[in-house]
């Protein structure tokens, strides 16, 4: 199922409807999925809640939880869904475009995908990782479906020395 049809089924649904009532000034953040081509996508929506600074996650079939936000700092941007025109099977397609266009050699072994406000703007950002290790990020407009950015770099770029995580002690 598309990404703004997860979210509407979502909003629709009685345990949704029954949390929002007690979090009235929540609103919705992100959509996330995360799979490979064997795999269909299971949408994770997340909704911000400012009083509590608390993101709550829910998928078609269930509530997933409430968590703390990365950045303690700011408010979570909104997504407003009547900015995405861009479907998500549409956006994987235009990032695919991009992947076959600038790193030929590279190859999809599993996709993520964020549905989210990037500089006041609703955007794709999608990432694959791919058969060599490396990590290609694509971002598009949800709305027109334009390229913003994309960048490629190794998962090694990613791990952390285990020194650094001692040092932090």
């Amino acid at each position: 199922m598309d990404a703004t049809e997860t979210i509407r089924q979502i909003e629709s649904a009685a345990p949704f409807l029954r949390w929002k009532e007690v979090n009235p000034e929540a609103y919705l953040t992100s959509a996330f999925a995360m799979f490979s081509e064997s795999q269909q996508k299971e949408w994770r929506i997340s909704y911000y809640n400012p009083p509590a600074h608390k993101i709550t996650t829910f998928t078609e079939h269930s509530r997933h939880g409430t968590e703390e936000p990365f950045s303690p700092e700011s408010l979570l941007p909104k997504l407003k869904i009547f900015e995405v025109q861009i479907r998500d099977d549409e956006a994987v397609e235009l990032a695919t475009a991009t992947l076959n266009k600038h790193y030929k050699n590279e190859q999809a072994q599993r996709t993520i995908l964020v549905l989210q406000n990037l500089s006041e703007e609703a955007a794709w950002n999608i990432t694959f990782i791919t058969n060599t290790f490396k990590v290609i990020n694509i971002r598009l407009s949800a709305e027109s479906g334009k390229e913003i950015s994309h960048t490629m770099s190794n998962v090694t770029d990613f791990m952390q020395n285990p020194q650094d995580v001692n040092l932090r002690k």
